[in-house]
């Protein structure tokens, strides 16, 4: 397999007195990743590379992922007085992140394996039986990976992948001023940042009923397997769950050439269960994700101010004291959904020390305390906007990790099986077979 990735880049500087008081600058730049053919990704330890265990490696294939953008700031530096000084700044940055499969991948929905056992440089089929277990699981399916390595996420069919069509742009202004009086200087100015999204990102596949009111256009399927471990003629398993599954095969009388029982080790180690690995399917699950701002952007204001003075205390002694406060605001269209706009919870103080401890300049101490607000993105403000909205239905069940006020995420969002009508997530079926 094979890619090709071009970045065109371009910057530039431009630096002009237009008196002796005022400097302005303007700057740029903008690079243009474009990827075209198989997409690795590298993590973990070793830098193991984590793409392309697949069925078929066109799984991989894109046919273009665009990434990147321009980004343009000016700058005004101006001495208004020769004891006060101001910096004025603006900036402005596009960027993109767009990505699509080939056209012969668009209506093939992704399938994958969380566990693979790879034998003899080839991915063991599925066994797949007429025994049905009921519930969640349906029938019965094993891989009987006796001499195999265990691996995860093996892609059985589809594009692993999503679709996406997304613009991030970001908009800053600046205004920071400082005075000198005697042994202070006073530094105090405002911010301006906005954040604005507008995302389409969604699963490839066709449009197919599931019954009960859920149609999905574009979906993922994901076979789940527990993994359990040969020895001798009996497999071994490490929950009950699994070993009742396997014991019903055995009773059927379609479990493995030699496999004459099964028992249970709660304590097996990963080694043990990674030696003659055994897959028993535990469930299918079906989901769909979709991340769409229906053509309008989302965005996040803030609002900062600060105050900060630096006062001198003897030659080699300065004492630095400040407040600062951010205010956030969430908007989807027109409307308002969020505002953080409390004086109080967003006070953040700034204390500082420099002790000149040679007194001749050649060594500093710094001591420095502060607090500091983040600012979320359009992104996680959204999120949050969604779970209040189905928290106000009563549909959001209240697990510990919620009531201290952490969501709840599957795959960067909330399920809509968990969170109500939310418009991110359907419910997750699931398919016996």
């Amino acid at each position: 397999m094979s890619n090709r990735v071009t970045t065109p880049f371009y910057a530039g500087k431009l630096t002009y007195a237009l008196n002796q008081r005022n400097t302005l600058t303007f700057s740029t730049f903008g690079d243009f990743t474009k990827l075209v053919g198989f997409r690795a990704s590298v993590s973990g330890a070793g830098n193991t590379v984590r793409s392309g265990f697949a069925a078929d490696l066109n799984s991989f294939i894109t046919k273009a992922q665009l990434l990147g953008g321009n980004n343009y700031a000016i700058r005004l530096n101006s001495t208004i007085t020769p004891k006060w000084i101001g910096e004025f700044a603006f900036g402005a940055h596009f960027q993109r992140n767009n990505s699509s499969p080939p056209a012969n991948m668009l209506d093939k929905e992704p399938v994958t394996d969380n566990f693979g056992i790879v034998r003899n440089g080839a991915v063991l089929p599925v066994t797949d039986t007429n025994v049905s277990f009921g519930g969640a699981t349906g029938f019965l399916a094993f891989v009987d990976g006796r001499g195999g390595s265990l691996e995860r996420n093996f892609v059985r069919a589809g594009y692993f992948g999503l679709v996406n069509n997304e613009d991030r742009d970001r908009y800053e202004a600046q205004a920071r001023l400082q005075n000198i009086f005697g042994r202070h200087t006073l530094k105090y100015g405002f911010e301006f940042t906005q954040n604005k999204y507008r995302l389409n990102s969604h699963n490839t596949g066709p449009t197919r009923d599931f019954g009960a009111g859920v149609v999905y256009g574009g979906f993922n399927v994901t076979n789940n397997f527990g993994v359990c471990t040969v020895q001798g003629s009996t497999i071994v398993c490490p929950a009950g769950g699994l070993t009742n599954r396997v014991n019903a095969l055995i009773a059927a009388g379609q479990a493995p050439a030699g496999i004459t029982s099964v028992t249970t080790n709660t304590g097996l180690t990963a080694a043990q269960i990674s030696t003659n690995p055994f897959l028993i399917r535990s469930n299918t699950t079906v989901g769909h994700f979709i991340d769409d701002t229906k053509g309008n952007f989302i965005r996040t204001n803030v609002e900062s101010f600060y105050v900060q003075d630096d006062f001198r205390f003897r030659k080699d002694v300065q004492f630095n004291v400040g407040l600062r406060w951010d205010f956030q605001q969430l908007y989807a269209a027109e409307s308002s959904y969020l505002k953080l706009d409390s004086f109080k919870n967003n006070l953040q103080p700034r204390l500082g020390l420099i002790w000149d401890f040679t007194g001749k300049g050649k060594g500093k101490l710094f001591v420095n305390y502060a607090r500091f607000l983040e600012a979320a993105n359009p992104r996680e403000l959204e999120l949050f906007r969604w779970w209040r909205r189905c928290e106000r239905r009563r549909k959001c069940p209240r697990r510990p990790a919620e009531r201290a006020g952490r969501l709840q995420r599957h795959g960067g969002l909330p399920r809509r099986s968990d969170c109500g009508d939310t418009g991110w997530f359907e419910p997750e079926a699931t398919n016996g077979e």
